[in-house]
C-alpha cells in the first residue's frame, strides 16, 4: 500500500508539534509525511523538512482569497462565528487537505490511504498503515469516542450550535461522537469527505465534528467503519479517561490504561495506533514528554 500522512498546523511552534512529528518517524510508516502550514515560522519549516516531511505553506482561504488584511486565519475556536467559519483552522484544513490530494492526483501522485489526524495533541503508537491492513473493512474509519452525544456536554452543546436544534432532534442525540482528529481511509473517498466537512462548516460554525458525525450518519454511511476502543485504532483520553468519573456511567468502553513502559492500551491490553488528547492527563504527558525530546 502507498499511504499518506497529512497534518496541518497553524500558530504552533515546534516544540508544540515535536511528539506527533518524531512518534511519526519512530513507527515503521514508510509512506509519505507532509505538513499544511498556515504561516509558521522558518525554524518550524526547517525542522519538519529535517524530519522527512513536505511542507506546503498556505495563505489563502476556500475562495482563494489572502489570509490577511482583515480576513486573518483563526487559530481559536471560542473566536469562530457563522461569517467567519470559513478561516477557523480547525474547518479549513479539511478544505486544504481536499485540494492538496486533487492536485497531487491531477499530476498522477497516486495514492491508497490517508491518515490524517490533530497535530498538537495526537502521537503515534504504531504504524498505521499495519492496523488498517489487518482491520480496515470499509473505506473510511471512523473513531468512536465512547459516548453518545447526548451524554456528553461539551459535543452536545457544540452539535447544537452549529447546526441547530432541528437536526440535533432528528440525528444528533441518537448517535455516538465519532472523533475528527484521528481518522483514516481510502484516499478517494476521504478525500471527498474532506470537501464535505469543509462545506458544512462553512456559514455554521465550528463545525468539523458534528458535519463529519453527520456524513458518518448519513450520505456517508455504508462507507464507514465505527471503530471503538476495543479496536485499538485510537485513545480518546478526553472522555475515557480525563471525565471518566464525570462519564463513567454512560461510556460505552472500559478506560485505557498507560503502563509501566509509557505505552497506552485498551483494557484487553491491546497497543492503541494512536493516543489523542494525553496532554490532558498530567502523569501521562511528562512520560510522553521525555520519550521525545527536543
Amino acid at each position: 500500500m502507498n499511504d499518506i500522512v497529512i497534518g496541518a498546523i497553524g500558530g504552533y511552534e515546534f516544540h508544540q508539534i515535536k511528539n506527533w512529528v518524531y512518534s511519526l518517524n519512530q513507527t515503521a510508516f514508510d509512506g509519505d509525511r507532509v505538513m499544511i502550514s498556515y504561516g509558521s515560522s522558518d525554524d518550524v519549516v526547517s525542522k519538519l523538512k529535517e524530519n522527512g516531511f513536505e511542507v506546503y505553506e498556505v495563505n489563502w482561504d476556500g475562495w482563494g482569497r489572502p489570509l490577511s488584511g482583515g480576513n486573518e486565519l483563526i487559530t481559536h475556536s471560542g473566536l469562530v462565528n457563522p461569517e467567519n467559519a470559513h478561516r477557523l483552522v480547525h474547518n479549513l484544513r479539511f478544505f486544504h487537505i481536499w485540494h492538496l490530494l486533487s492536485q497531487f492526483k491531477k499530476e498522477g501522485r497516486k495514492y491508497d490511504r490517508l491518515i490524517t489526524t490533530d497535530v498538537r495533541d495526537v502521537i503515534f503508537q504504531g504504524d498505521s498503515s499495519d492496523w488498517l491492513d489487518a482491520n480496515q473493512e470499509k473505506p473510511i474509519i471512523a473513531p468512536g469516542e465512547s459516548v453518545m452525544y447526548k451524554d456528553e456536554s461539551w459535543n452536545l452543546t457544540n452539535f447544537v450550535t452549529t447546526f441547530g436544534n432541528l437536526l440535533w432532534e432528528y440525528l444528533g442525540k441518537d448517535i455516538q461522537v465519532c472523533n475528527v482528529g484521528t481518522i483514516a481511509g481510502n484516499v478517494d473517498e476521504l478525500r471527498e469527505m474532506c470537501y464535505m466537512i469543509y462545506s458544512l462548516a462553512v456559514g455554521n460554525g465550528h463545525g468539523d465534528q458534528p458535519a463529519f458525525n453527520i456524513l458518518s450518519n448519513t450520505s456517508y454511511k455504508d462507507k464507514v467503519q465505527f471503530v471503538r476502543t476495543d479496536d485499538y485504532w485510537a485513545c480518546q483520553t478526553g472522555t475515557l479517561v480525563e471525565n471518566y468519573d464525570k462519564l463513567k456511567s454512560v461510556l460505552l468502553d472500559k478506560p485505557p490504561y498507560m503502563g509501566m513502559d509509557g505505552l497506552v492500551r485498551n483494557s484487553k491490553d491491546d497497543i492503541f495506533c494512536l493516543v489523542h488528547q494525553y496532554e490532558r492527563i498530567p502523569e501521562w504527558n511528562d512520560i510522553i514528554e521525555k520519550k521525545y525530546p527536543l
